[in-house]
């Protein structure tokens, strides 16, 4: 059965009951061939508002199997419209499986919350929270009991509240009828523990990539390793930590990609250590898809799926294509997201393959910098 791949990117919101902003949805656009190396050679990815797939719907003669980024209740609503048969998972499980709260709780299962962290249901609760010293001394963040790629989240530091923050937390309580507020932790670095739960119960872990977020936590891309081969040093306490909490998610009957992310940290009072369950994520994740290309990597490499911006979208592939040429140590770049070129968007998802001696970090900088060249050179 052929697969119709949906890019319902603003998952959260529909499960909130809510449209993603415009600013949010131009954001996303340039994400949509993020299942690219998933996709089979019957398969096809939804354009775009994904309400609107007549074309399609037009070019397959068989029933489609829906697999979207996430199953909402207006995704479950919207798949019966079109499908005689759909198989998925509770929508109201996977929307308490996404929901910060559950999460939180399994973080106290487990003893691993971060000092101080708590879930708060009333400005009062967190006003006085928030005026007590975080235990790193980095400030709060608090966050909306549902939100992704920094959305629904707000940091803060020491002094008074502004009004405009006040409000903000305010109206997020009116929504979701809590915020979870934790310390800033000194991150060392973030990792993605991607699970698939079969339909009976059974959790495979499938891989772990790492996480490269900006500073207001959007999304910056993923590093990825060969398949097969160790992916991070030391990794192996993670897992055994995780273990519990996906066990409890498959226990709820949810079946499907898992993406749980995780944050190493070191500090001079609390020493090195994990964070285990930052995030659950239900659903799928650009993490989860990234680990398909680790297939592809040659012996000797690994790979980040960078999300890059350009100012040409007329002169990007060609910008992509030289850069093996510009960057000391990258052997190959595809950019594939989205599929079309020249690309439809300013912004989109580029691989980069580089020797698995080199520097991550400066490979990565130095492609950005050459995609986003105000003139070819």
């Amino acid at each position: 059965m052929p697969r119709l791949f949906v890019p319902n990117f603003g998952f959260e919101e529909e499960i909130a009951g809510h449209s993603l902003s415009r600013s949010a949805s131009e954001a996303t656009r340039g994400l949509i061939g993020c299942w690219d190396a998933v996709l089979g050679p019957t398969d096809a990815v939804c354009p775009i508002p994904y309400t609107r797939p007549q074309a399609v719907l037009t070019d397959c003669s068989e029933p489609w199997e829906i697999v979207p980024w996430g199953w909402s209740r207006p995704m479950v609503r919207w798949a019966n419209s079109i499908c005689p048969v759909v198989s998925c998972p509770d929508p109201s499980v996977v929307e308490m499986l996404n929901r910060r709260r559950w999460g939180f709780a399994r973080e106290k299962d487990i003893e691993m919350a971060p000092r101080g962290s708590a879930v708060v249901e009333s400005v009062e609760a967190c006003v006085s929270l928030l005026s007590k010293p975080a235990s790193e001394g980095l400030g709060w963040i608090v966050k909306a009991d549902l939100g992704s790629s920094g959305r629904g989240q707000r940091r803060f530091g020491s002094g008074e509240m502004t009004n405009e923050f006040v409000t903000w937390v305010s109206s997020r309580l009116t929504r979701y009828g809590m915020v979870q507020v934790e310390p800033v932790l000194p991150s060392v670095r973030e990792v993605g523990v991607q699970y698939d739960v079969q339909a009976g119960g059974e959790v495979v872990l499938c891989g772990i990539t790492e996480l490269l977020t900006t500073d207001s936590g959007a999304y910056r891309g993923t590093r990825i390793f060969r398949c097969g081969e160790e992916t991070v040093q030391g990794l192996g306490r993670l897992v055994e930590m995780l273990e519990p909490v996906a066990e409890q998610v498959a226990e709820t009957g949810y079946s499907g990609p898992l993406g749980v992310d995780s944050m190493q940290f070191q500090s001079d009072e609390l020493g090195e250590g994990w964070r285990p369950v930052q995030d659950v994520n239900a659903r799928f994740t650009m993490g989860r898809c990234a680990l398909e290309w680790s297939t592809e990597l040659p012996v000797g490499t690994r790979g980040t799926v960078l999300a890059a911006s350009w100012g040409s979208a007329e002169a990007v592939d060609r910008r992509v294509a030289r850069l093996p040429e510009k960057v000391t140590g990258l052997r190959n770049a595809l950019r594939f997201s989205p599929p079309e070129s020249p690309p439809t968007t300013g912004a989109g998802l580029v691989l980069l393959v580089y020797d698995k001696e080199g520097d991550a970090l400066e490979i990565e900088a130095a492609a950005l910098r050459a995609i986003q060249e105000s003139t070819d050179t």
